[in-house]
């Protein structure tokens, strides 16, 4: 007799245990659906404003490169920080409105010609390997080249950031400076922001920690500079003299497209490999050795 309320205990007990388990489970299958569902609306939206977060990610870029060179302006002149960046800001203007005025109608001529000159390349890549028959059938499935490098969103335009309209790309130039000089005129803020965030026994290592990172995303970016100066030079001497035509703006694509890690460099080589086989196979295969070197 002493054991039946230990059991209708015990019952009660396992029911109570199995309902809260059930409750739990429902629980954590609704925390994974609603966290699949923040994730994918999150990665919607980052593809939405994709274009947006490129004119950005490019501004703190432009920014960590004024804040290092005005920093190292001051030092060198004694200038204050804002004069210094003031000096900076101007002389990038200043260098880029130099650069459009002398370089750009010459680089945008070319790269109309070289939308033109492209598709009779293609074509001719296209005749030689129909001579196999495996080919055949792969060229038969895929684009024209005319599709492939449409008049007005060709190819190259959109490889190398070269915006469709004279108009779209001072814009643009203007967005991403903008942003730039805005994040260096108080870098300090942004820092003093970030290490707020992290716990108080770890903000000192929080800050040395976001200076060093600063330091070296400088050097990474003067880095990145200088090779893509040297990549273009050395791009458009040599084929000038191997007698390729449009040198000059595929010199300035293979430079742009040297910020790209691993593959800028590949993409870079494809129109001028492409124009040089409308010389000859042997033409092409010194620009390709070129583009390797």
């Amino acid at each position: 007799m002493s054991h039946a309320p230990r059991e209708r205990r015990s019952g009660a007990q396992w029911y109570e245990s199995w309902t809260a388990g059930r409750e739990s489970f429902v629980q954590r299958v609704l925390i994974v659906f609603g966290i699949g569902v923040g994730i994918g609306l999150l990665l919607w939206l980052l593809w939405i404003a994709l274009d947006v977060l490129l004119l950005v990610f490019a501004g703190s870029l432009l920014a960590v490169f004024l804040n290092g060179l005005s920093q190292r302006l001051g030092r060198a002149t004694g200038l204050s920080y804002r004069w210094a960046l003031t000096a900076v800001s101007l002389g990038i203007i200043a260098l880029a409105w130099l650069s459009g005025v002398l370089f750009w109608p010459s680089f945008a001529a070319q790269i109309d010609e070289l939308r033109e000159q492209l598709p009779p390349a293609v074509a001719q890549i296209q005749n030689e390997v129909l001579q196999y028959g495996w080919a055949q059938d792969l060229l038969e499935r895929a684009p024209a080249p005319q599709d492939l490098l449409g008049s007005q969103n060709d190819m190259i335009a959109q490889a190398t950031g070269i915006f469709s309209t004279t108009f779209s790309a001072i814009l643009r130039f203007l967005i991403i400076l903008f942003i730039g000089i805005y994040l260096a005129i108080d870098p300090g803020l942004y820092v003093r922001g970030l290490v707020r965030m992290a716990p108080l026994r770890y903000r000192p290592r929080a800050r040395a920690i976001l200076h060093a990172i600063g330091d070296t995303l400088w050097w990474w970016l003067v880095g990145r500079v200088i090779a893509m100066l040297l990549v273009g030079v050395m791009t458009w001497i040599g084929l000038w003299l191997l007698g390729v035509p449009l040198a000059f703006a595929l010199g300035i694509i293979a430079a742009l497209l040297d910020f790209i890690p691993n593959i800028g460099p590949w993409i870079a080589a494809v129109p001028g490999v492409l124009l040089a086989l409308l010389q000859s196979p042997q033409q092409a295969l010194y620009v390709a050795l070129l583009y390797f070197v």
